[in-house]
């Protein structure tokens, strides 16, 4: 088995969630991966913010149309503290991701804070070529490369405008570090809430990605991905 334990937040009790569940940790065992479930936030959302004396950041407050938005950025944050308590590196999935990709050997000696696992869809999100189509499925270890800044003149005067283009669009799959785990619960404490793959962004952390993909969003969930998404006041 890999060092790294991945902890996959799922919806106990939820058909569609557990299968989804089953067929992640069944595509992690093809490449010797350990998968170990992870209940999700669903409930109690208002108490646990409460508990851990956090806001909303009022730059993205836009972006957090939903409970079911903060119930999913708190999954992410239990697993950041969780990550900093042990000072391992652990990897996040959501229940819908799938593995397609070996994990590049002493994969945590490549990146410093944060490595996200599908940049493949962060692309497909800014073009229209079909997901499925552009990631690349072939038993091939990763290259590891480090996301570049980009409109970097609105680092001062518009932040949120910076850290939306400078972050990389869906959590679904990544690994955090401890010196990353940290920078992001403090930034939360500083600055507040932010959707849970808008809040690791370059003004809080260094990000990493990998080429190819090693996680994709299983291909049985795409298509009603938006009706029964972590982010939808249905899951939560």
């Amino acid at each position: 088995m890999h060092d790294i334990k991945f902890h996959c937040i799922y919806k106990k009790n939820d058909n569609r969630s557990e299968n989804l569940l089953a067929q992640n940790i069944e595509s992690a065992k093809n490449f010797n991966i350990t998968v170990i479930p992870f209940e999700g936030v669903y409930k109690n959302i208002d108490q646990l913010i409460k508990k851990f004396n956090l806001k909303i950041n009022p730059l993205g407050q836009h972006k957090i149309k939903t409970t079911g938005v903060l119930g999913c950025f708190l999954s992410h944050y239990l697993l950041w503290t969780k990550c900093l308590n042990q000072k391992q590196h652990i990897g996040v999935l959501e229940y819908d991701a799938k593995f397609i990709n070996p994990l590049k050997e002493k994969i945590t000696d490549y990146f410093s804070d944060y490595l996200n696992l599908d940049y493949c869809r962060h692309l497909y999100l800014d073009t229209d070529q079909d997901y499925e189509s552009i990631v690349t499925v072939a038993n091939k270890s990763p290259l590891i490369k480090k996301l570049e800044e980009t409109n970097t003149e609105s680092k001062f005067k518009k932040p949120f405008k910076y850290i939306n283009n400078n972050h990389i669009k869906g959590a679904f799959g990544y690994i955090i570090s401890p010196n990353g785990a940290a920078k992001l619960i403090n930034a939360t404490n500083k600055y507040g809430i932010l959707p849970a793959d808008i809040q690791p962004n370059l003004m809080y952390c260094e990000m990493f990605y990998t080429e190819p993909s090693v996680v994709m969003l299983n291909p049985s969930s795409l298509i009603n991905r938006a009706k029964h998404s972590h982010t939808t006041n249905n899951q939560i």
